[in-house]
């Protein structure tokens, strides 16, 4: 995953066969407008293929109260 419109952005998070994560979450932070998914197969085998549900969140203040 990619921050911007296409792979020569940021680095931001790499799965691979040994690093998937199934069925966790994960969260991406500090990311511009855009993210892109960059999808590549070496062939050895069928599976089931792959989902991501998106949504954006604002972020929270952690423990900071609530403004005035």
């Amino acid at each position: 995953m990619y921050d911007g419109n296409d792979t020569s952005g940021r680095l931001l998070n790499s799965i691979t066969s040994a690093s998937d994560p199934g069925a966790s979450h994960f969260y991406l932070y500090g990311i511009s407008e855009c993210v892109t998914f960059e999808f590549i197969s070496n062939a050895s085998g069928n599976d089931n293929g792959w989902e991501a549900l998106i949504s954006c969140v604002p972020l929270g203040c952690g423990t900071n109260p609530a403004p005035a």
